[in-house]
């Protein structure tokens, strides 16, 4: 909704903002993104999964952790010429879920640290995790600043 697109953009400095109730957003978020190289489908009905899928770049991944209860279906010649990569992922349950925030919430999960850094320098990062130099996350993005 246009409240929780505001919010993104004002409060999270979303790079892109995509109103999915448009009928041309699949063809929007290509253009403007060149394909995803990945999508988290939290709610996992019919419509996220083909919108998610359809926006893919080839050898892209979609990932579905909703129980919306949605169904995946696409011509296999698809799955193969696109080199997609489809995954579920079921971590636990709701109530799992309230008690990791709670404990989140009262400072007894420590956060790791998280290093950001340009999208340019991803094989960097990469060779820094293969060698174990990385203390935490490393987040690439292409909004961010390189620091040389």
């Amino acid at each position: 909704n246009d409240t929780k697109l505001s919010l993104a953009r004002q409060t999270y400095d979303a790079d892109f903002l995509f109103d999915t109730r448009a009928t041309d957003v699949a063809e929007q978020i290509q253009s403007q993104t060149g394909g995803l190289v990945g999508v988290v489908d939290f709610v996992g009905a019919q419509q996220t999964c083909d919108l998610a899928v359809s926006v893919l770049r080839i050898g892209g991944t979609y990932v579905n952790v909703g129980l919306f209860g949605g169904a995946l279906s696409m011509p296999l010649a698809v799955l193969v010429q696109r080199q997609l990569v489809l995954r579920g992922s079921y971590t636990g349950t709701p109530a799992e879920l309230r008690e990791l925030v709670a404990l989140a919430r009262d400072g007894r999960i420590k956060p790791i640290a998280i290093h950001n850094a340009a999208m340019d320098a991803v094989n960097e990062g990469l060779k820094q995790l293969g060698a174990g130099q990385v203390m935490g996350r490393i987040v690439h993005a292409h909004n961010h600043e390189r620091a040389e």
